[in-house]
């Protein structure tokens, strides 16, 4: 799913209804803050949030096992966790 480069500044906790989806692209927005469910995509391989901004990851992201890909460029991110080390694709 492709929802880049728009005019938002939250990403809807309605995307976490989207189960069988593999890849997320919403770089180049004003997203401030990430769904707290967002794990439930446990599908997801592909996560793109370059340039937004998230200020920190929510821990659910540590726990998305089939994670291969997690752009988080030009973020607003103040720290990393030590969690981002469990992630192992």
């Amino acid at each position: 799913l492709r929802f880049y480069n728009q005019p938002t500044n939250f990403l809807p906790e309605s995307i976490t209804t989207l189960t069988r989806l593999t890849s997320l692209d919403v770089s180049f927005n004003e997203i401030e803050s990430l769904p707290r469910n967002l794990s439930i995509l446990m599908n997801i391989r592909i996560l793109n949030f370059e340039s937004n901004m998230v200020g920190l990851l929510p821990d659910v992201i540590y726990r998305m096992t089939n994670l291969t890909t997690l752009n988080i460029g030009d973020c607003s991110l103040s720290t990393l966790s030590d969690d981002l080390s469990s992630l192992n694709n």
